[in-house]
């Protein structure tokens, strides 16, 4: 089972990308919170304080909430435009080896134990690589090929993510058994210690009586 297919980038679609990224990680939110924060503060004291302090709190709540995503729109158009790996359509090929990807002369393949997070947007399923790097699979360039890819994702990331978690109780396995192998070792010395020391007392007690009789 494999997936084959081009992706031309779009603003619609790096637009997308750029808002789940944003407003999908915590300091995205404490934003929009601080936005609101701030707008309630316009609201309550509008007239009960002077004028440049209401435009200040005014500007903050302006810069937090619907100025991030403009901004971040201007960022989607200028990236489509600018970015020179966007001016031609990038290949990918999906199957049970991992991902690759190809433009021109250049090739690059990553394994499924390399993809750390998988998101769905509207528009688009996001393979997190890192917490900044991202693949970015268009639905709309899959041409009906939306549900090979998740058949894919889900067999072969959910495998990885078992491989992995066996891999660690493992090794959390083994640690414990080497600590409680040191433990005992342990143990056995100092019951070795304990029967000398007695056995120098029971010598040196014998050696005090026959030296008394």
């Amino acid at each position: 089972m494999r997936a084959e297919f081009d992706v031309k980038m779009s603003q619609k679609v790096m637009f997308d990308f750029l808002l789940s990224h944003r407003y999908g990680s915590i300091s995205g939110w404490i934003g929009v919170v601080i936005g609101v924060i701030v707008l309630a503060m316009v609201v309550v004291t509008w007239g009960d304080v002077p004028i440049a302090s209401s435009m200040l709190y005014l500007f903050f709540a302006v810069y937090f909430l619907p100025l991030q995503p403009l901004l971040l729109y201007f960022r989607a158009v200028r990236q489509v435009k600018l970015n020179p790996m966007y001016k031609e359509p990038l290949h990918y090929v999906i199957d049970e080896s991992g991902i690759t990807t190809s433009q021109k002369e250049a090739e690059a393949h990553i394994d499924w134990d390399q993809v750390v997070m998988i998101k769905k947007t509207s528009y688009s399923l996001l393979l997190y690589t890192g917490k900044r790097y991202s693949f970015v699979l268009p639905k709309e360039c899959m041409k009906g090929q939306e549900q090979t890819v998740e058949k894919l994702i889900e067999q072969y990331y959910g495998k990885s993510a078992q491989q992995e978690s066996a891999a660690e109780t493992e090794d959390k396995n083994a640690k414990q058994e080497s600590a409680a192998e040191t433990e005992n070792k342990n143990a056995q010395q100092e019951s070795v210690t304990e029967t000398k020391n007695k056995n120098a007392q029971q010598k040196s007690a014998a050696e005090i009586q026959n030296k008394n009789e």
